[in-house]
């Protein structure tokens, strides 16, 4: 009797040691992500640094409503396309998640796909004093005086999301691998659709369309399966819908042999879907991302067939992560964060995958809310929370 009086109260005594971890902030959790069809050598290392393993302790105590310790400050978030990207809002959500975490102010500028908007919000965000600046695709050259503006005012910035050019301009850059991002969808359609008779959606007005494209075309010459591009259509970044139903309807009515269109960017995907269902095409239609609009098309009676995705969030959120560690500890960025954080994954999801890669298709791919869960347990573990 005395004996199981003694083991009870051990336990009990470990139990409180237990709780009293927990409301000390220890412990740590990690999350899990689909898995990966193909990673790069430069953006893939064999280890995870963003957290420790996790502890059922960790779960309880860490969410998303988990206040980090750290000083309040204003971060300016300007999205290039704004609500014409859903890609891109699902990287500003990200962002805004982050952000509400660390207790910071955010101050969100759409520039609608416009190069002077761009310019105009960036130095509009100078001017009202931000602590930070995150770009979501927007190119060092269409702001170059904002940048310049922002490094006398000492407001760090940092470029995220789409690939695009390097420039010492910037804080920092954290983008997905455009090479990587034609060459995995190439090299599916090639594969999955041999002899396949192509149709591209092109926009040359920035780095990553360019680069994924010339990508894309080495892929398809390396697949070695008779997969050919048979013409080239360009869509407006400003009116990407008309632009791509006139191209692509053009395309098809004097190649109706095509049996494939691939979209350079996701934002040709309703004036694609479209044009096909015009045309009376049976083209399969491809693209990017599995963004909630992007799902609903795969799951509807739609032409389009497939979409390749990447964990582009992840760039937007490591972004904050680097912001953080300037500002509340003055650590320099870390130019190669992307890859001593995990890498991305890239992975295709097709028509017939739905069910089995999206559980939850609202979702995506790679959900925000593992992604930055993992990013406020690593926060908690380095500045404590409130």
């Amino acid at each position: 009797m005395r004996r199981s009086y003694l083991v009870g109260l051990a336990l009990l005594l470990m139990l409180a040691i237990s709780v009293f971890a927990v409301a000390c902030g220890g412990g740590t959790t990690t999350t899990s992500a689909a898995a990966t069809e193909t990673t790069t050598a430069d953006t893939a290392p064999a280890t995870d640094t963003t957290a420790a393993p996790q502890t059922s302790e960790t779960t309880a105590a860490i969410s998303l409503d988990t206040k980090i310790n750290v000083k309040p400050r204003t971060l300016g978030i300007l999205n290039e396309s704004g609500a014409a990207s859903p890609t891109l809002m699902k990287g500003q959500t990200a962002v805004e998640m982050a952000a509400k975490a660390l207790g910071w102010k955010t101050i969100i500028i759409d520039a609608q796909s416009d190069t002077q908007k761009t310019l105009a919000g960036f130095q509009s965000l100078v001017a009202q004093k931000v602590d930070a600046i995150i770009t979501l695709t927007v190119e060092a050259s269409w702001v170059r005086p904002g940048l310049a503006a922002a490094k006398d005012a000492g407001i760090p910035s940092v470029q995220a999301t789409g690939g695009t050019e390097k420039s010492p301009l910037w804080t920092g850059q954290y983008e997905e691998d455009e090479s990587e991002m034609g060459r995995v969808i190439g090299d599916y359609i090639a594969r999955t659709y041999p002899n396949a008779k192509i149709a591209v959606m092109t926009a040359s007005g920035g780095a990553a369309g360019r680069t994924r494209f010339e990508s894309f075309k080495k892929a398809l010459a390396g697949a070695n399966t008779g997969a050919t591009v048979v013409a080239t259509a360009e869509q407006s970044m400003t009116d990407p819908v008309n632009t791509t139903i006139k191209g692509l309807g053009d395309i098809l009515r004097a190649n109706p042999d095509i049996n494939i269109v691939y979209g350079i960017y996701d934002m040709s995907t309703p004036g694609s879907l479209a044009a096909i269902k015009n045309e009376r095409s049976s083209a399969k239609f491809f693209s990017y991302y599995t963004s909630p609009y992007m799902v609903e098309q795969l799951m509807a009676d739609t032409a389009l067939e497939g979409v390749m995705d990447v964990e582009l969030p992840k760039t937007a959120v490591i972004g904050v992560d680097q912001l953080l560690g300037l500002l509340e500890k003055n650590t320099p960025v870390d130019p190669d964060a992307i890859k001593n954080q995990g890498g991305l994954k890239y992975e295709v999801v097709a028509r017939s995958e739905v069910a089995e890669k999206l559980p939850v298709p609202a979702e995506g791919l790679f959900p925000n809310s593992e992604l930055v869960l993992k990013y406020i347990t690593k926060w908690a573990q380095e500045y404590g929370t409130k």
